[in-house]
């Protein structure tokens, strides 16, 4: 076949490559969706590894064997050899030192793992970034009536919002006959107060529920009192009670109340088997 003969043509090494490198991409995006940086890595590596490999075990012996076909036609008289005979060729990249040679004898492959792992890296340090150092600072507290939850800027010496979780409500809707779920759905509501304890004006967190794997939007509504989900700006020393009321699936346990405010760690009340995960 075309395509195992010795040397390849530049045209069929770039046509090559860029199938390598191809399904390298599609290899990674599946593996580093499935168990992360580390998985691309060793993808990465196994392929730097094959091509080693196979230059000890099969390349190295055809490039002896060509360079001694090339030195031994090189020896016979011009006019020698048998009619029709024909050596093979030396390759470019015999001439070049061990290493240097193996990786431009595979170019492809080296080009592959080198796309992984600087996609992995760059993947990495983005997400690692914006999330992962996000995700280290975030604050678990107990999802239980009295518990106190409270932002600080980092490097502050105090807080600057305080959250105390009052209660909360499984069946809100049961509580208030005049909130009316969906089919299969419920209200889970929390009363909590919030409470400026800097010295500027702050402004409300933004919350959300987890229950069951699924996240929900808080849903506006008043029946329970004041709604703390909408918008607001507290001055220093003010401070807020009202209700977050949630439309979730029928029977839905919470996992964790958040909330949020820019430039602050995340605010979590967590349920115990949230906790014991996180700790």
């Amino acid at each position: 076949m075309v395509w195992d003969r010795y040397p390849r043509s530049p045209r069929q090494m770039l046509l090559l490559g860029v199938a390598m490198v191809a399904a390298t991409a599609l290899l990674f995006s599946l593996m580093f969706a499935l168990l992360g940086t580390a998985a691309v890595l060793a993808a990465a590596g196994a392929i730097v590894a094959i091509a080693v490999i196979r230059d000890v075990a099969v390349e190295r012996l055809r490039r002896e064997d060509r360079l001694e076909m090339a030195f031994a036609i090189a020896s016979l008289p011009r006019e020698g050899g048998l009619p029709g005979e024909r050596g093979e060729r030396a390759q470019w990249s015999d001439i070049l030192p061990g290493p240097l040679g193996t990786a431009a004898r595979h170019a492809p492959a080296t080009a592959a793992a080198l796309v992984i792992i600087g996609a992995a890296l760059t993947i990495n340090a983005f997400f690692g970034r914006f999330d992962t150092s996000d995700e280290d600072r975030d604050v678990y507290v107990a999802m239980q009536p009295g518990t106190v939850g409270h932002f600080t800027e980092e490097g502050a010496l105090s807080p600057s919002l305080r959250v105390t979780l009052l209660t909360t409500l499984d069946r809100a809707d049961l509580e208030n006959p005049s909130l009316t779920a969906r089919p299969y759905h419920q209200y889970w509501a929390a009363q909590v107060t919030v409470e400026n304890t800097g010295d500027a004006d702050i402004s409300a967190p933004a919350w959300r529920l987890r229950a069951n794997g699924r996240e929900y939007d808080p849903t506006g509504t008043g029946a329970l009192g004041p709604d703390l989900a909408g918008g607001f700006t507290l001055p220093p020393g003010e401070s807020r009670t009202g209700w977050i009321a949630f439309e979730v699936r029928i029977f839905a346990t919470p996992g964790w109340l958040r909330a949020r405010l820019p430039g602050y760690p995340d605010l979590y009340f967590a349920s115990t088997e949230t906790l014991i995960e996180k700790r």
